[in-house]
């Protein structure tokens, strides 16, 4: 008898929103007959590949490709669907492991339930989850982020430039000049291109002066207007410890791997020692530019919960990121 089917997760270990996956999967317990995991280095540029666009063409981590439950009887086909964005991975997640799964789970483990168990928590967790992913707060720009000219040539000259942004536009002109590429994902390819260009240009030295403004306003904007209104937003809606209350939910493990992302950029990337991560909170201060700044007692006992978890430790065992 052939093992029933199973999701597959596509993640990476530096992507911040994959971290809320494999958070989500540690949480539940899930055993690794149940779900398999598949690497795609988003650093190398494999989220570009024709193969993995078309599982999910807008090339995104966490990807999760899940068996359909009317499809699962050994008389039928198995077929397939592709979840493309974090909330939807880690709803599935969630409700796929639970004393009601119906999705062969095999694993022992207890499975506790991160879906909001009412309507008044259910608004809530929608509201923290939707400020977390705002475009304004977006942690993926907050890497790229410069406010000036030195940091910017800073950038350039490291990782983030040579090797994240310029290596990545590379894989994809060579993705681009693979034969018998198929029209639809040579069209994904030229637009992923096309959205790139003016970050190439700015790590490459070819930015005009105007764009180069437009950046920094940009960043500055991010980190001293947006963040601290968006960590004054959770403050103000926390009920603590964890986010809706006594139990980790769905909102706490968005909401985390989030702040978990700034905290590494603002402690210069060397967050590695799980018992230094509560006082790092305070290294917040630099990148906002305000010496009044304080991350609020509630943001703050929150923080100082979820890292001490199993799961949390687990994702992060080579420090934050």
């Amino acid at each position: 008898m052939s093992a029933p089917p199973k999701a597959v997760l596509y993640t990476f270990n530096l992507s911040v929103w994959a971290a809320a996956a494999e958070w989500a999967v540690q949480e539940k317990g899930y055993g690794e007959d149940e779900l398999e995991t598949r690497v795609v280095d988003v650093v190398k540029g494999e989220s570009f590949a024709p193969s993995f666009l078309r599982i999910n063409p807008k090339g995104t981590i966490p990807t999760l490709v899940a068996p359909l439950s009317n499809t699962l009887d050994s008389a039928s086909e198995t077929k397939y669907r592709a979840l493309t964005d974090t909330v939807s991975v880690l709803d599935f997640l969630d409700k796929s492991r639970s004393n009601l799964s119906k999705t062969h789970t095999t694993s022992q483990k207890p499975a506790p339930a991160l879906s909001p168990a009412t309507v008044e928590a259910s608004g809530l967790s929608t509201t923290l989850i939707k400020l977390v992913h705002e475009p304004e707060v977006d942690p993926n720009f907050l890497i790229l982020a410069a406010k000036d000219e030195s940091e910017l040539e800073e950038k350039s000259n490291g990782f983030v430039g040579k090797t994240y942004v310029l290596g990545r536009a590379k894989a994809m002109e060579e993705y681009l000049a693979t034969e018998d590429l198929i029209p639809k994902i040579q069209k994904i390819l030229e637009e992923k291109k096309a959205q790139q260009a003016p970050l190439v240009a700015l790590f490459s030295g070819k930015a005009s002066k105007e764009d180069k403004e437009a950046f920094f306003a940009k960043s500055k904007e991010a980190w001293e207007v947006a963040i601290p209104k968006a960590l004054a937003a959770l403050e103000a809606s926390i009920v603590g410890p964890y986010t809706l209350g006594d139990q980790l939910s769905l909102a706490d493990l968005h909401v985390g791997v989030w702040l978990a992302r700034l905290v590494h950029l603002a402690s210069g990337g060397t967050a590695t020692d799980p018992k230094k991560w509560p006082e790092l909170l305070s290294t917040l201060a630099k990148p906002i530019a305000s010496t009044e700044f304080k991350v609020g007692p509630k943001v703050t006992a929150f923080w100082n919960e979820i890292v001490t978890r199993d799961g949390f430790k687990k994702v992060y065992a080579d420090g934050l990121h």
